[in-house]
């Protein structure tokens, strides 16, 4: 491939990649995990550091444990987010799309950090080229990227991490330095992955150099510079770890269903098995009975890929919580490098087959679907056929249900209601920017859109006195403990004949944008939720009640019904 065919290809791959995660950026709202980032940049802008209260509002999903109660210093996620949100902010003010601007960029880099990657373990662009496209078309990718949350710096940073290992294993005397500045990246994008890529690469480090003697001239750099990234981690770890305890309890079971559930996932969204199964059969076949090589193609730094594809795979299904895709997305740029290099190995046998199966994987989830999956992973199971009249099968025709860059082409390219516009459209045109609003769930994008007072389930704040909240929210779904306890709180001590409730013509439907496989809604859910309603306090005095208790996350784990029982309900998340 030619110097200018080189450029065109990789540019032509980013402009794909451009389009399809500029498109509608800021149609949809921000909704809860997205907008506490936002508030947090936002902070920045006032304080100089995320803070987690503005006078007004708090800024808090963990019942208050993610802050100083001093002075309200966020330390319970890294601020690199938080900053790039600001920064974003400050030049082009505050907005649903400039809050995802920073990601959208940094998704683009790690398309182009992709290219390289792959480039530097094959020397082979036109692998680099159906790697970068894999990422570009792949639609956990794409919706992960377009958030306001952590996952594009991370994603960004994890790939870069791997490319200056492999170039400092090279010989490359300013690779140190880089990987230094890669690994600060990570550990302020997200703690748990820093360390889980930490590892990997050290344990990586050191059987090569242990197991194959190779290495050993660059462990001063590598030392060096692995050591700068853990001492400046060590303050925040200290202050990380103080208030976390307790949170880490694995189980073998809990393991066990993380392990399953993670292995339906990564097949579908990082590397299909059946590829990696059939390409291994190649490798087999071809050592028994070789075949002449069109072009010599070089391998050089797969052992360190897919050691830290495996290990940080296993490590995080150890160490996650609770289970969410999120915690693996670091992982998918690497998934497309990976099946990168399988394609490349198929084409050593057939060119035609090569390029074939890149279009199946690059537009379809078909390979994926091949491999045997136990009907009890069935709740992890990833739909494009969705809640609604319309669906992209009904419009594009059968095929499209098994092409979830289908469903996303079908979200960008139409109006999607989301609750959060529904509510906020309403309040802007209702509610007094004095007035105080009780949600149990969605609290913080309506601090972000709306200059209310916001008390939300989440934080644990004290609802009290409930006559002085002129609007209750409450959602149909039960996220977590908090809002279960809220609503049953609500629903004991309101004065409900005080309030009127006003129906807001939209579905109830969860979330909104959220982009974990199993959540994200392509368009307006419109079946399967309760018609969504606002609660609103009469135009006269209620009598206050002092002798209501403070409510906390701990006191009932029940979900409560709703004042109609013909609408009770929920949709547990946790």
């Amino acid at each position: 491939m030619s110097r200018h065919v080189e450029r065109a290809a990789l540019a032509a791959v980013l402009a794909v990649a451009a389009l399809l995660l500029f498109a509608r950026l800021g149609d949809r709202p921000l909704w809860q995990d997205e907008a506490e980032t936002a508030l947090l940049g936002r902070s920045v802008l006032v304080h100089g550091v995320p803070t987690a209260y503005d006078g007004r509002n708090l800024v808090s999903q963990e019942s208050q444990h993610e802050f100083s109660p001093d002075d309200y210093t966020w330390f319970w996620t890294p601020w690199l987010s938080h900053y790039l949100t600001a920064a974003s902010f400050a030049v082009l003010g505050e907005s649903t799309w400039s809050a995802r601007l920073p990601s959208v960029l940094l998704g683009l880099v790690t398309v182009w950090l992709v290219w390289c990657l792959t480039v530097e373990i094959t020397g082979d662009r036109r692998a680099a080229w159906w790697s970068a496209l894999l990422l570009a078309t792949s639609v956990p990718f794409l919706l992960y990227f377009r958030q306001c949350r952590y996952y594009a710096p991370l994603g960004a940073c994890t790939v870069w991490l791997v490319l200056e290992y492999l170039r400092l294993r090279r010989g490359d005397p300013k690779a140190a330095w880089r990987f230094a500045v890669a690994s600060i990246g990570i550990f302020h994008s997200q703690y748990v992955a820093w360390g889980v890529m930490m590892a990997a690469l050290g344990s990586h480090f050191l059987f090569d150099a242990l197991v194959w003697g190779r290495w050993r001239e660059h462990w001063k750099r590598l030392g060096i510079a692995a050591g700068v990234a853990v001492l400046q981690a060590l303050p925040w770890l200290y202050a990380f770890g103080r208030n976390a305890a307790g949170k880490f309890e694995p189980t073998w079971p809990k393991i066990a269903t993380h392990f399953r559930l993670s292995s339906y996932h990564l097949n579908h969204h990082a590397v299909p098995v059946l590829l990696l199964l059939g390409v291994l059969l190649l490798w087999a076949v071809h050592r028994w009975r070789p075949l002449p090589e069109r072009r010599p193609v070089r391998f050089e730094g797969v052992d360190a890929l897919a050691w830290v594809l495996v290990f940080s795979w296993l490590f995080v299904v150890w160490l996650m919580p609770f289970y969410f895709f999120r915690y693996f997305v670091f992982l998918v740029p690497l998934g497309a490098v990976a099946t990168g290099l399988l394609l490349l190995r198929v084409r050593v046998h057939s060119p035609v087959v090569a390029a074939a199966l890149l279009g199946v994987i690059a537009t379809t989830d078909i390979v994926e679907r091949w491999f045997p999956v136990d009907v009890e992973w069935s709740q992890a199971k990833v739909t494009t056929v969705l809640n609604g009249d319309e669906d992209p099968v009904l419009l594009l025709g059968t095929w499209a249900g098994f092409s979830p860059l289908a469903a996303y082409a079908y979200e960008v390219t139409r109006d999607v209601e989301d609750p959060v516009d529904v509510v906020v459209a309403f309040l802007h045109e209702h509610a007094d920017p004095s007035d105080t609003i009780i949600a149990t769930y969605g609290d913080l994008p309506l601090q972000f859109y709306t200059d209310l007072r916001v008390i939300g389930a989440m934080s644990s704040e004290d609802p009290r006195p409930l006559d002085q909240a002129d609007w209750i929210w409450i959602r149909y779904h039960t996220h977590a403990h908090n809002d279960a306890y809220l609503k049953h709180f609500l629903f004991e001590h309101a004065d409900w004949s005080q309030l009127e409730a006003i129906p807001l013509g939209a579905p109830d439907a969860p979330y909104g944008p959220r982009p974990d496989p199993t959540y994200h809604k392509f368009q307006t859910a419109k079946e399967g939720f309760p018609p969504m309603r606002i609660y609103r306090r009469k135009p006269r005095a209620a009598v206050r009640n002092p002798s209501v208790p403070v409510p906390h996350p701990t006191h009932s784990s029940r979900a409560p019904e709703r004042p109609d029982a013909s609408e009770a309900g929920a949709d547990a998340s946790s």
